[in-house]
């Protein structure tokens, strides 16, 4: 989104718009882009049977810890002045990719005899630090102006009488410049309502048997991994705060999800490769952000933003495939991802 003043330049694209504009042609486009260092937690587990009844009710647990990811994140937002009746406001359109590699992080692979994990006899420890990340959001939502709507300002001074000579344009130039660059904060709040798609792929290298002792197990370059896969749609709520340098954004949203999951048991000849298991629930999930930005200029902005996510579900199925091909099907109790990280960037108003 725009941060800082308007430039004389800009002030006279707005007096050029007086006329009508084919849709998305009046509004603004920014493009932004930005990078940091994320941290997720991930763990799930599962019953012995498919009623999750029967001892032991905790059969299988795993949980990567501390997953330290690198992390880049692409975004572009259109804002196209839309009028509902005496509301004034703007549209919202809003696209964004996110990629991130791991760098660092560990792996617990527990197994059970009793009822809440009592009597553990099988625990592995790993390395966690390959595999990746990504994730793509589209959104749409309505801009509200609850104070300092430099577009309201801008048309007051379009309608004036001001005379069409060229003093005359000028002075309304100078007029919108000044309208434009007022000190008043600009506060907006937006409901929006989008779709996300995110991927998870996480590893398990430099495995080492714990219980019982037995110490490393196989070589070193095991391709054993797991890929989480969550989808849905989500409903947000942002509030901002605008002044001529600088940003204040905070948003929230829900998400209702899908999860789907898939492990990749290689170098274990009892189960198949391809995969080895999959795993389906239905989840959900909260997201918290907060941004702030810095104008460089009319066109230019710098930025820091932190994210905290939150998603869960549980109630599914689990279904595991051996290599002499029979399956078997398990529940499903729980599967909780967190993540929390901090990025810094920058945004191009264009």
């Amino acid at each position: 989104m725009g941060i800082g003043l308007s430039s004389p330049a800009s002030a006279q694209t707005t007096l050029a718009k007086q006329g009508f504009e084919p849709f998305l042609t009046r509004g603004k486009t920014t493009w932004s882009v930005g990078t940091g260092v994320r941290v997720d937690n991930f763990d799930w587990n599962i019953a012995s049977d498919i009623t999750g009844q029967a001892t032991p009710n905790i059969l299988s647990e795993l949980t990567w810890r501390d997953i330290t990811l690198l992390e880049v994140t692409g975004g572009v937002v259109h804002e196209e002045p839309v009028d509902l009746s005496v509301i004034n406001g703007d549209l919202h359109l809003e696209a964004t990719l996110t990629l991130g590699m791991p760098i660092a992080g560990e792996n617990q692979d527990s197994d059970y005899n009793e009822d809440n994990r009592m009597d553990e006899f099988s625990r592995t420890l790993a390395d966690s630090d390959g595999g990746y990340a990504a994730g793509i959001s589209a959104a749409v939502g309505y801009k509200f102006f609850l104070t300092g709507d430099p577009q309201k300002r801008a048309q007051k001074i379009l309608r004036s009488k001001t005379p069409r000579t060229a003093k005359g344009k000028a002075r309304r130039m100078r007029a919108l410049q000044e309208a434009m660059n007022k000190a008043t904060p600009t506060v907006t709040v937006m409901p929006l309502i989008g779709y996300a798609v995110d991927q998870q792929k996480y590893t398990m290298t430099n495995v080492n048997q714990i219980i019982p002792a037995i110490g490393p197990v196989g070589p070193t370059d095991f391709d054993w991994h797991y890929q989480a896969n969550w989808y849905g749609p989500f409903v947000g709520l942002e509030g901002e705060v605008r002044g001529q340098k600088n940003m204040l954004r905070l948003r929230g949203q829900y998400h209702d999800l899908d999860f789907y999951g898939e492990g990749y048991w290689r170098g274990r000849a009892a189960f198949r490769q391809d995969p080895s298991y999959t795993q389906e629930a239905d989840a959900d999930g909260f997201l918290f952000n907060a941004e702030y930005a810095y104008a460089l200029g009319d066109d230019y902005a710098l930025t820091v933003d932190a994210t905290y996510m939150q998603r869960s579900g549980e109630d599914g199925y689990d279904k595991t495939f051996f290599a002499d091909n029979t399956e078997s099907i398990q529940k499903f109790n729980e599967v909780n991802n967190e993540s929390y990280g901090m990025q810094v960037g920058l945004r191009y108003n264009w």
